[in-house]
């Protein structure tokens, strides 16, 4: 597995290879920030956590990022 996150003014783009590839305009972010997720253990994508889904490849910490559609990811 892989994962790219590259952002520029205009847009975040997340590519968790082979699972996820997307972009998210700015202006659909309501708010974004890093979180501490240790309650998670070993990669892959894991779902009905309180940030709705977390794609993991290592660590313990993340970007948690609150679209105005009220969704997170």
């Amino acid at each position: 597995m892989q994962f790219i996150n590259e952002s520029d003014e205009n847009e975040i783009k997340i590519n968790f290879f082979p699972f996820l590839k997307r972009k998210v305009n700015r202006k659909e972010v309501k708010c974004a920030k890093i979180v501490n997720y240790c309650f998670l253990g070993g990669w892959g994508i894991w779902l009905g956590t309180k940030y709705d889904v977390v794609y993991n490849t290592t660590g313990n910490k993340g970007l948690a990022i609150e679209l105005q559609n009220g969704k997170n990811f």
